[in-house]
């Protein structure tokens, strides 16, 4: 009896706690957190809550950006719960997909994503179904599908633009959708998508260090490195972005664009620092990046330059080869090698026509 009424009391503050969760109320949820751990202490939960409970709890160590735990659910637990326990199903398979895109593999955590869409009219919360369709989104621009990834960013936008608190959310999907304008060359109308929303986000410090970042990366695809030497920068010195997994992929760009400068001795430091964190964590685009600007810029070694661009391609990252085959063929040009430019730059042509394919 006693369990099952500890059940019910944890059961209740896990909702809240995943309220908090969404509406990214940070403060509120590591209270919650602290004082869900204190119950839970001895007490022998029933399977629904205590499956509930670890999906909260992974859901919580994301919005901390710890992405270094993994959730450790089988999928035959879940599909084993009764059918009217279809929440648990669906956040079992958006958090999984969640985890599949944080190690880069992207196509894997689509298809986890539209196994959870196909639940998401169980969804009540507004705010959860607008998540989810920027999570979906944001998957199909890493794939480079824009106009699959502009339907789902438009539709939770227009969600989080009603909601009184979603002025982050919203500066999130104006974030995406400038990317997606640099990715296709348009760097003018993307450099000013960045400075309006760079110039609304002073009271949301991790997303304007994200919107710095990638107005950085829009000034790399124009060659412009100074400019983005100095974005790269500003965005490294706010605080809750120097340590975080998007912070250690802007320290690998950042070295990147110092090697290329020749400013080697601190652009080997952070590439160093990149290199551990990609490591440790697993994501083969990120691991694979670092492998470029290493035997590009540091000690070159033509054999890594492809072992890395067969990892992105073998994962499916047209556009990341595309840019980087690019990159790799103005080095070859910079030393007169005209054979080994027209290569990669062949190469660079074959992924620009191939990322505008639709994946199966």
């Amino acid at each position: 009896m006693e369990n099952a009424v500890a059940s019910r009391t944890i059961g209740s503050k896990c909702v809240q706690w995943y309220s908090c969760i969404v509406s990214r109320d940070i403060e509120h949820a590591v209270e919650l957190k602290v004082e869900i751990d204190k119950l839970i202490e001895g007490k022998e939960l029933d399977k629904n809550t205590l499956t509930y409970y670890q999906l909260v709890n992974y859901r919580h160590d994301l919005l901390m950006e710890d992405i270094q735990k993994r959730l450790s659910i089988p999928e035959s637990e879940i599909k084993e719960e009764k059918q009217s326990d279809v929440l648990l199903r669906y956040m079992y398979y958006f958090f999984t997909g969640q985890d599949e895109f944080y190690k880069g593999n992207y196509k894997s955590a689509i298809r986890l994503y539209q196994l959870a869409s196909k639940l998401i009219e169980n969804v009540e919360c507004n705010l959860e179904r607008a998540e989810f369709y920027h999570r979906m989104g944001v998957a199909y621009y890493r794939l480079n599908q824009y106009g699959i990834a502009l339907n789902y960013i438009e539709e939770s936008k227009m969600i989080f633009l009603e909601d009184k608190e979603g002025q982050e959310k919203v500066l999130n999907c104006e974030l995406i959708i400038a990317c997606i304008h640099s990715e296709v060359s348009d760097y003018e109308k993307a450099n000013a998508l960045f400075d309006t929303a760079i110039s609304e986000s002073s009271k949301f410090p991790v997303t304007k260090a994200l919107l710095l970042r990638a107005k950085g990366l829009n000034f790399i695809r124009q060659d412009k490195l100074e400019e983005a030497e100095q974005v790269m920068k500003q965005a490294l010195e706010i605080k809750e972005h120097q340590e975080s997994y998007v912070g250690y992929k802007t320290k690998s760009d950042l070295a990147n664009i110092k090697l290329r400068l020749g400013r080697q001795d601190r652009g080997i430091d952070l590439l160093e620092e990149a290199e551990r964190y990609a490591n440790e964590n697993d994501n083969k685009e990120f691991v694979a990046k670092n492998l470029i600007t290493r035997n590009l810029y540091v000690e070159f070694n033509e054999e890594k330059l492809q072992e890395a661009l067969e990892i992105l391609e073998r994962n499916e990252h047209y556009f990341e080869v595309f840019e980087v085959a690019e990159e790799i063929a103005k080095y070859y040009e910079s030393i007169n090698d005209y054979k080994k430019c027209s290569y990669y730059l062949k190469l660079s042509l074959k992924m620009h026509i191939k990322q505008n394919e639709l994946g199966e």
